[in-house]
């Protein structure tokens, strides 16, 4: 567990395995999966600011009594501050900046207290829109680009799903599918 990082953001397209990564991270490492979206704040609460820096405050605290992996996705959702439009940047600031100190807490804390640290990752498709205060030492230090498998990892991925279709059969479709990504195969 020390070797690994205990941050990192899974960017690439849309279907290339990113969530599925972190849920693999989540059993390799015998622990439990706390998934939330940025749409999870909203949901769980009345969208007004104050309910949703509660329903962040209330993740956050879910996170510190958990040895867990922490999946965060569509980590885009949050504005980056230096291309919100003002109009929107009265509403967006409080909420940034709770995220971030949350953040940072939950950092320092590593997670349940019990020795065991909380593995943070969060998935988005544009790695280009987040803002650089969440990309920054100390928060999400890695940046991990998910790609489209190749040869071999269509055929992989054929594998786990079809495997009543014999290996060569197997690798003729992976030949003909090559470049889908995993959620196409």
């Amino acid at each position: 567990f020390s070797q690994l990082s205990r941050s990192v953001v899974l960017f690439g397209e849309t279907g290339t395995g990113k969530t599925t990564l972190a849920k693999l991270v989540a059993k390799h490492m015998n622990r439990p999966l706390l998934a939330y979206s940025v749409a999870d704040l909203f949901a769980r609460s009345d969208g007004a600011l104050g309910g949703v820096v509660q329903a962040t405050n209330a993740m956050f605290e879910m996170i510190s009594t958990h040895s867990c992996v922490f999946l965060l996705d569509e980590l885009d959702a949050l504005p980056d501050r230096s291309t919100i439009s003002s109009r929107g940047r009265d509403w967006w600031l409080p909420v940034l900046t709770n995220f971030m100190l949350r953040l940072d807490d939950a950092f320092s804390r590593g997670g349940s207290g019990r020795g065991e640290e909380t593995i943070f990752i969060a998935c988005t498709n544009y790695l280009d829109r987040i803002d650089s205060a969440l990309l920054r030492p100390g928060r999400y230090e890695k940046a991990i680009e998910v790609r489209r498998p190749d040869l071999a990892g269509t055929i992989n991925i054929l594998s786990h799903y079809l495997p009543e279709i014999e290996s060569g059969e197997r690798a003729e479709l992976g030949r003909l599918l090559e470049g889908s990504t995993g959620a196409e195969l």
